[in-house]
């Protein structure tokens, strides 16, 4: 539903990949094959230079640091039930961050000493809550990815307060009846109906060809911006200042 950005991680391991498939090239691909798996290689490259370190990562790095430093395995906790053990720790460093907050507020507003708080307690929360995930074998990646999904569609279905409203693009055929035309207005605004001005459905936005004009019988193609769900297999009336303009079929639905 959503594009995330890849991390350096998962772009390396895309490389890796390519390349694995590159040393096999001779014997199982084609010219045209390998010059594309170089050609990716190249832009996977130049992605990586910009793309965000992966913190499941870094943080596991230095958790194992310390673990070793302590001599304690990984997914232990001082001798204390893990779960409990950085879940607690989760709050006392939230905990923390509140309190360095408040400190930050004693002596009245000031958004420097706000954000020099928030930065010096909000990356403990952070990694205590991957190394809580890590102890349980818990992808946090993948739950919080799957979370945001919910909001986003919670958001669209009004769950918090009104929709939202995203134009849904639509290409499709108008067909002139009762020497109605077009050309008399262009692209813009037109009301649509499923039976008769008196039945209308909403507004949808046509845009057409400057300069052609539809008459009785005669077809045009269109791209239609609405954010009305519009079918296949369905004849809608188009209107302009209660003028009627044509008929319009869905061709191909775009989003």
């Amino acid at each position: 539903m959503n594009e995330f950005k890849e991390t350096k991680s998962e772009i390396r391991a895309r490389i890796d990949e390519i390349n694995s498939l590159l040393k096999d090239s001779k014997s199982v691909y084609d010219h045209h094959l390998d010059s594309f798996l170089v050609d990716r290689a190249f832009k996977l490259q130049s992605e990586l230079e910009h793309a965000d370190e992966d913190l499941f990562t870094s943080i596991l790095e230095s958790h194992k640091a310390i673990c070793e430093a302590k001599n304690m395995g990984a997914k232990e906790a001082y001798g204390q039930d893990p779960a409990s053990y950085y879940a607690m720790a989760i709050c006392g460093e939230a905990g923390e961050l509140a309190n360095a907050l408040t400190k930050a507020k004693r002596n009245g507003f000031s958004l420097e000493k706000i954000l020099e708080a928030i930065k010096s307690e909000l990356p403990d929360v952070v990694i205590y809550s991957f190394i809580l995930a890590h102890v349980l074998d818990i992808n946090l990646n993948e739950l919080v990815r799957e979370k945001v999904e919910i909001v986003i569609q919670r958001a669209k279905d009004g769950y918090y307060g009104g929709k939202i409203e995203k134009n849904k693009v639509y290409f499709g055929k108008i067909e002139g009846r009762n020497e109605s035309g077009l050309v008399l207005f262009g692209s813009g605004e037109y009301s649509i109906s499923l039976d008769g001005i008196d039945q209308k459905i909403g507004e949808v936005r046509i845009k057409i060809q400057d300069g052609l004009s539809i008459e009785k019988g005669e077809e045009m193609k269109a791209l239609i911006e609405s954010n009305l769900s519009l079918g296949y297999g369905k004849e809608y009336y188009i209107y302009k200042d209660n003028r009627f303009v044509g008929i319009l079929n869905i061709s191909t639905i775009f989003g």
